[in-house]
């Protein structure tokens, strides 16, 4: 037993004896021998050993116990990194969170790998202490084949100096149905591949922030983030297709390289989806290559919905940063069946507002009610406006070809265009009413 002066003068952490604690050279030995035991012993007595070591020393790289349903063996865990081997076409892994903020820490990274094959891994937050977002604040990397999937429901936050470099991506606040049933490589889709992304929480969202970084440099690759709302302030780059959608359910389908989007459900969001960040790829200008296209879609349900784009989006080629090529689709208030805006399906309410963007490929914008463009617009290549209760705007420079439509009664004014090369441009309904 120790005497009181003894039990004052122990620093917590200090290996005692019963006559007090050890000498510097003992605690090395003591150190070794537990090294040289756990090096001996069965998996099953070294987690029992490390077991016992204080909490702080077992922290992990993600804030949560993960079970793996199916098509991936057990993690490897470190202060550090999370590594999941996967061993089939589909992976499910369930987390139980357990820190009410933080996802992945900040300096670690969260890693997943197969030998041979393409596959998917739906990461799903199945409890956790509050319902708000969760942040990635590391870094998370797959080999290029991987593609990974983030489901919360409260949603997800990519930290400012967070990192995400994959095959392909899907960040989502809405729950996606599994078929565990199913063939292995069909567990995550419907019967005619779409992706069922279900009904969301109110106030749910997917947020990038300005400073984190996003890559899926895969050729034919895609990133899409689905919640009630959007926000892009960071940087996204995909060899393939994007997509921001606003929903509060709604069936995605990349239908060869491109995006099928139909929403079941709107969002209750004002904005649905904002965009400030930078959103670009390389395109294939090959005439053998896979279609691309970046999509910003947002349908209201009931209140009315604005828009906000504003940054830069679109390709840039291979061989020369002049060429345009791939499409961007902004969508406020319809759907994009087939990857084309459908103009006759959505919610009525939805307005788009352009602000100082920049738009490096040919644009697709449409409105189910007013869409705007202010401040100073630059758009590389051809332009189409379409808006059911108007289109106006300011100063817009365009490289090909600009079509402003306006629906019945509805007008089309306000917009001065510029071409870059004159030779290359038609103003179509700028200043007239009534143009349909």
């Amino acid at each position: 037993m120790m005497t009181k002066r003894q039990v004052a003068q122990h620093k917590p952490g200090t290996a005692m004896t019963i006559g007090g604690p050890l000498p510097h050279r003992h605690r090395m030995i003591a150190q070794s021998g537990l090294a040289r035991l756990l090096a001996g012993v069965s998996i099953s007595a070294a987690a029992l050993a490390l077991a016992a070591i204080p909490q702080q020393a077992r922290a992990q790289a993600v804030n949560g116990t993960p079970t793996v349903q199916f098509g991936a063996d057990a993690p490897v865990r470190t202060t550090t990194s999370d590594s999941f081997n996967v061993t089939a076409n589909d992976a499910l892994i369930d987390w139980a969170v357990t820190d009410n903020t933080v996802f992945l820490n900040s300096g670690t990274t969260h890693t997943f790998a197969r030998d041979g094959g393409a596959y998917t891994v739906l990461n799903r937050v199945s409890s956790s202490p509050l319902s708000g977002t969760l942040a990635i604040s590391g870094r998370v990397q797959s080999d290029p084949q991987g593609k990974i999937w983030f489901y919360n429901p409260g949603g997800w936050v990519i930290s400012n100096g967070a990192t995400i470099d994959v095959g392909s991506l899907v960040l989502t606040a809405n729950p996606i149905q599994v078929t565990s049933t199913a063939p292995d490589g069909q567990k995550f889709l419907g019967s005619n591949g779409e992706i069922r992304f279900g009904q969301a929480a109110v106030g749910s969202s997917v947020t990038v922030s300005s400073g984190a970084s996003i890559s899926a440099s895969q050729s034919n690759s895609y990133v899409a983030l689905v919640a009630p709302r959007v926000v892009q302030a960071g940087s996204v780059t995909s060899n393939g297709s994007t997509a921001y959608v606003a929903a509060g359910a709604v069936d995605i389908k990349i239908n060869n390289g491109l995006f099928d989007i139909v929403v079941s459900n709107g969002t209750d969001d004002p904005n649905g989806v904002v965009h400030t960040g930078s959103t670009t790829g390389t395109v294939n200008n090959s005439s053998s290559a896979t279609p691309q296209g970046i999509y910003l879609v947002a349908v209201p349900r009931n209140d009315a919905m604005t828009m906000l784009v504003s940054g830069n989006l679109g390709y840039n080629s291979a061989s020369s940063a002049n060429i345009v090529g791939g499409k961007i689709t902004l969508s406020s208030g319809h759907d994009t069946p087939g990857g084309v805006i459908d103009l006759s399906r959505g919610g009525a309410k939805g307005d788009l507002a352009i602000s100082n963007a920049t738009f490096l490929s040919d644009v697709d914008a449409a409105a189910s009610r007013a869409l705007t463009v202010t401040g100073t617009d630059t758009f590389r290549g051809r332009l189409t406006l379409n808006a059911q209760n108007g289109a106006t705007g300011g100063s817009i420079t365009v490289g090909g070809n600009i079509s402003v439509a306006a629906g019945f009664d509805a007008h089309a004014d306000g917009i001065g265009a510029r071409a870059a090369d004159p030779l290359d441009n038609t103003l179509l309904a700028a200043g007239v009413r009534g143009a349909n």
